[in-house]
């Protein structure tokens, strides 16, 4: 199909991708769509699982669709993935630590 379909079927599954990451024979679609998203959607996508990377890692299904998205993904991408498995306080202070320190 052309890229205006492919955009057009993104957006109308758009708010399924999470229900959809839970789906053993859904998943397969959910990764092609990934695999053909532009970068704006992939972007929206990695956004959209903001507080669901825990959950998603945990299920034997879900796990794949996350590991597919932090490959396809940029450097900022894959810490904002990471920084979900931190602890909260770590979260809440990381911006304190200095990232390298002058000597």
């Amino acid at each position: 199909c052309s890229q205006a379909e492919r955009d057009e079927v993104f957006e109308e599954l758009r708010p399924h991708f999470l229900t959809l990451a839970y789906n053993a024979y859904a998943v397969h679609l959910v990764k092609k769509m990934l695999d053909n998203a532009s970068k704006k959607q992939l972007t929206g996508f990695i956004s959209s699982l903001r507080g669901h990377v825990a959950p998603l890692l945990r299920h034997m299904v879900g796990s794949v669709v996350v590991e597919h998205a932090y490959e396809l993904a940029s450097a900022a991408q894959k810490q904002e993935l990471l920084l979900e498995l931190y602890s909260t306080e770590l979260q809440l202070f990381k911006d304190l630590v200095p990232e390298k320190e002058t000597r």
